[in-house]
């Protein structure tokens, strides 16, 4: 009992905190071994009948950091160093990518990505997804007009191999005559879902996304861990959006503001990803 209660105070001592975040709704807090010297995040998706793997890799020293490869499925990933990108005070930023692996995938395989460090390796393991397989929405039915201050049901088909879902709700709403930006983001493990009504209280349009994903969920612990990296990653679905109208559906009685288009249901599911894991993929900017 001594032994356990000494190792546990030993890994309390050790522990640090690092705080990543777009904004203060993405604000997420991740914990890590001191030892850590690099933090990752990234995905593992099927693109056609490829593996698409992406991974940012952020220094959490200035004492320089590198890795010497890294493997997916027996996949060498392109590894870069992008010294124009400042993280954490640091002016190295790593990335890599795969775009293209010899092997066919389909949804529900495994797949494993092996980081090799200073002659030692960790890896994780993922169920992956087919980005290209949507979720379907059965409620609510599109273009659907819902009254001031009712809750939204949202129905969705379940997908066999996915773990949980991402929920966003964004939209225009009018307060006061003027147009206010709104975004919510869930996660649930139900394909029934239910906006609740006390964010219905102004006219607007809005929009809904919901994504397939495999990899930690909000509260679990990141998936890898070893060779002093820490670093979550996910397999996900694309996700399509659907349009809601609540009260007379226009976000502002003092101008009429055009619909805006739905987004790109990449664009869509990158920024519900960005949102749980509390950081912003770099990849679209390079």
């Amino acid at each position: 009992m001594k032994k356990g209660f000494l190792i546990a105070s030993m890994l309390l001592l050790l522990m640090v905190s690092v705080f990543i975040g777009c904004s203060d709704d993405d604000e997420k807090t991740i914990t890590s071994a001191a030892a850590a010297q690099g933090y990752l995040i990234g995905y593992v998706n099927i693109d056609g009948t490829d593996i698409d793997f992406y991974s940012d890799i952020m220094p959490m020293t200035n004492n320089g950091f590198s890795i010497d490869s890294i493997v997916a499925n027996d996949t060498i990933a392109e590894y870069r160093d992008d010294s124009y990108w400042n993280v954490y005070g640091d002016d190295n930023y790593h990335w890599a990518e795969i775009y293209n692996s010899p092997t066919t995938f389909t949804s529900g395989d495994t797949a494993e990505v092996k980081f090799y460090r200073n002659n030692s390796m960790t890896s994780f393991k993922i169920r992956l997804m087919d980005s290209d397989t949507y979720v379907n929405y059965i409620l609510p039915v599109a273009n659907d007009t819902v009254s001031l201050g009712s809750p939204i049901n949202v129905l969705f088909n379940s997908n066999q191999d996915a773990e949980w879902y991402g929920v966003r709700y964004y939209g225009y709403r009018d307060s006061a005559g003027t147009q206010v930006y709104f975004q919510k983001v869930f996660a649930t493990t139900d394909t029934t879902f239910t906006i609740p009504a006390s964010f219905n209280i102004y006219n607007g349009y809005y929009w809904m996304n919901v994504a397939a994903v495999n990899g930690p969920g909000q509260g679990d612990p990141v998936n890898l861990n070893g060779a002093g990296l820490i670093g979550e990653f996910h397999s996900y679905t694309y996700s399509q959006s659907r349009r809601v109208y609540i009260g007379t559906g226009d976000p502002s009685p003092v101008s009429n503001n055009p619909v805006e288009p739905e987004l790109d249901p990449k664009e869509a599911s990158r920024i519900m990803m960005n949102h749980f894991t509390g950081h912003e993929l770099r990849k679209d900017n390079h």
